[in-house]
């Protein structure tokens, strides 16, 4: 009848080398998953199915301004995706804002980039003309 304290010993010796050899196989997989410098270098930029970028270049849907008479409606046509000069610029998070320190306004705002009025009778729509290169913010 074999001893309690041998029973132990090979009951350990199984548990360590099957911890190694777990051990061996997370290695081995992490090694695979890990992209080196090499790798990374020669990767180039993938761009998503053609179906997927035409989502994402969608123009967003305008805001909507009622008149006061209820006759005519301002559409205010906002910037899809915000230039990356405007992303890089400094921020300052200060009470869950984001401002930018070089206009003390907010960091990345929604740039407005055209207007639109529209008959809510006839559904005639007059473009206004604004200046190109011009910030303009949110009629009032």
């Amino acid at each position: 009848m074999p001893s309690t304290s041998g029973l132990s010993t090979r009951r350990r010796r199984k548990n360590s080398r099957l911890a190694a050899a777990t051990l061996a196989a997370i290695a081995a997989l992490s090694a695979l998953a890990i992209p080196t410098p090499m790798t990374c270098a020669q990767e180039t930029y993938r761009l998503p199915p053609a179906n997927i970028q035409k989502i994402l270049d969608a123009a967003p849907t305008p805001v909507v301004s009622l008149s006061p008479d209820r006759t005519t409606m301002l559409l205010v046509a906002r910037e899809n995706l915000p230039p990356i000069a405007d992303l890089a610029q400094p921020m300052l998070r200060l009470a869950g804002l984001r401002i930018n320190p070089n206009t003390n306004g907010p960091h990345g705002p929604r740039r407005y980039v055209g207007l639109t009025l529209k008959n809510i009778e006839d559904g005639k729509e007059t473009p206004v003309d604004v200046p190109a290169g011009l910030d303009i913010g949110f009629p009032a």
